[in-house]
C-alpha cells in the first residue's frame, strides 16, 4: 500500500486581512499531517515556513515535478487577482470564499473564451476559439471559475447550494464530483470567563456592512453602551465621521484588520456584531472566531445567517432594522448570556475546529483521487492539442506571409521557429 503523501500546490496571498490569508493560516498547520503542501503565492515573500514560491513558477515547478492538485482560493479582494487567472490554466480545487464578484476579474481574463474551452473540452463537437473575436463576460456569480473548477468548494454553505442549482458547465459534472460545505476553519482557544461588557465590531463603515443602523442603535439605547470597532486603516477618517454624526463617545477605534487584533478584542467583549447584508460578502473569518470565544453575536437574518441555527441573535435588514438593534442591546444583559455562549462556542467546536475541518478537507480530496488523477491526464492532452493547433495556426500565417520571392529558405518556419518551440517544449 502506498502511503506516500499527496502532493498540493495552495495558492494563497500574504495580506493578512484577506480571507484567503486568514483561511491558509489556520488550516495549513493541520493539513500538513496528510499533505505535503507547497505555496504559491503573488509575491516574492516567504510564507511562513512553506516551500514558497511565485504563483509564475507554477506551470514550470508542475512540469518537473507533478503536483496531484492545485488549491485556489477566490475571493472579493484585488489580491487574489493572481488566483483567479491561474484556476482556469491547471483547474483543480477553487475555496470560493465568494461567489458572486464585484467585476469580471482582471485584465487578462476579459476576454477570455472560457464557454467554448471548456464546452470542448467536455466533449462538444466546437472548433477553438478564433482570434480576434469577442468574448463577454457572465456575473456576477462566478461561472467562469465554476466551469474550470474540478473541485468546488465554498465556506458559505448557501453558495454550495447556488453552485448546484444554478452552474450546469463545470469540470466538476464530468468528473461527477459534488460541491462542497467547508466551514472556516478557527484554532481552538480558552475561553475568558470573566469578560467585560464592552460591544466588539468588525464590520466597515460601508452601507452594507450596517454601521450606521449600529451607530444610530446605540445612540437610541435605553443603556450606555461601550464600543470597540476593528477598522483598516483607510476606514479611520469615515468612521469617524459617523461616530461624530451619530454622537457616539465611548468608542475606541483598533486599527488594523486581522484575526488577532479581534481575538483580543473579543477578551472584554459581551457581544460580537457581524451586520452585514450584501450577497457579495461574507462574516469570515471573524463569525467563527467571536463563536469559538463564546462570545454571544448579532448579524442580519439575510446570507450566511440563513444556515446558522438560532443560538445567534438575527436581525431583520430594513426598515425595523434599527430598533430591533436597539431593543436586542435594551434587553441584552436580561438574557441567559451564559447559556448562549456555551452553545455557540459547543457550535463552533464542533463545526469550525480546524482540525475536523483539515480531516474533512483531505476526506473530499481523497474520495476523488482517482478521478483527479484522471482529469489531470485528460486535461494534459488537451493542452498538447490546444498548442499544436495554435503552432498550426501561426504556421499557416507565417508561410502565407513570407510566400514572395524576397524570402528565400533561411526564413522557412523550420529554420525561424522551430527550435524556440521545440526550447517551450511545444514540439
Amino acid at each position: 500500500m502506498n502511503n506516500k503523501k499527496l502532493r498540493l500546490a495552495w495558492f494563497t496571498p500574504t495580506n493578512k486581512e484577506t480571507i484567503s490569508e486568514n483561511f491558509s493560516a489556520v488550516i495549513l498547520p493541520e493539513l500538513e499531517s496528510y499533505f505535503h503542501i507547497e505555496v504559491f503565492t503573488d509575491s516574492f515573500d516567504q510564507y511562513k515556513h512553506y516551500s514558497t514560491k511565485h504563483f509564475l513558477q507554477y506551470l514550470k515547478e508542475h512540469k518537473e515535478n507533478p503536483y496531484d492538485l492545485f488549491i485556489y482560493q477566490l475571493e472579493n479582494h484585488k489580491d487574489l487577482n493572481f488566483s483567479r487567472t491561474a484556476c482556469g490554466l491547471m483547474p483543480g480545487m477553487t475555496i470560493f470564499h465568494h461567489f458572486n464578484f464585484l467585476n469580471y476579474g482582471p485584465e487578462p481574463i476579459l476576454n477570455s473564451p472560457w464557454q467554448k474551452i471548456i464546452s470542448r473540452f467536455l466533449g462538444e463537437k466546437i472548433d477553438w476559439p478564433t482570434r480576434g473575436d469577442k468574448f463577454f463576460q457572465q456575473g456576477p456569480t462566478g461561472y467562469r471559475e465554476s466551469a474550470f473548477s474540478l473541485i468546488p468548494a465554498f465556506t458559505n454553505p448557501l453558495n454550495a447550494t447556488d453552485f448546484k442549482n444554478i452552474i450546469s458547465l463545470s469540470n466538476s459534472k464530468k468528473y461527477n464530483i459534488s460541491s462542497s460545505y467547508i466551514p472556516f476553519p478557527v484554532k481552538e482557544v480558552e475561553i475568558n470567563t470573566s469578560k467585560g461588557q464592552k460591544i466588539a465590531y468588525s464590520g466597515s463603515p460601508s452601507v452594507p456592512d450596517r454601521a450606521h443602523k449600529l451607530l444610530e442603535a446605540i445612540n437610541l439605547s435605553d443603556n450606555n453602551h461601550s464600543l470597540v470597532w476593528m477598522v483598516s486603516e483607510l476606514e479611520v477618517e469615515k468612521a469617524k465621521e459617523l461616530l461624530t454624526e451619530f454622537e457616539i463617545n465611548d468608542c475606541e477605534l483598533v486599527v488594523g484588520r486581522n484575526v488577532d487584533n479581534w481575538s483580543n478584542i473579543l477578551k472584554e467583549a459581551s457581544l460580537a456584531v457581524h451586520l452585514q447584508f450584501s450577497v457579495f460578502d461574507q462574516p469570515c473569518p471573524y463569525l467563527p472566531v467571536s463563536m469559538m470565544n463564546a462570545v454571544p453575536v448579532i448579524l442580519n437574518s439575510f446570507n450566511y445567517a440563513d444556515a446558522l441555527p438560532d443560538i445567534v441573535f438575527k436581525i431583520n435588514p430594513g426598515r425595523e432594522e434599527t430598533l430591533e438593534i436597539k431593543n436586542l442591546l435594551d434587553t441584552l444583559y436580561d438574557k441567559n448570556l451564559e447559556t448562549v455562549s456555551n452553545e455557540i462556542r459547543k457550535f463552533a467546536i464542533e463545526n469550525h475546529s480546524a482540525k475536523i475541518v483539515a480531516k474533512d478537507f483531505f476526506e473530499i480530496v481523497n474520495s476523488n483521487i482517482d478521478s483527479i488523477r484522471e482529469f489531470y491526464a485528460d486535461w494534459d492532452k488537451f493542452t498538447k492539442e490546444s498548442k499544436e493547433a495554435l503552432i498550426e495556426e501561426v504556421k499557416k500565417e507565417y508561410e502565407d506571409s513570407t510566400k514572395s520571392s524576397e524570402f528565400d529558405e533561411n526564413f522557412s518556419w523550420d529554420n525561424v521557429f522551430l527550435e524556440s518551440y521545440k526550447e517551450l517544449g511545444w514540439k
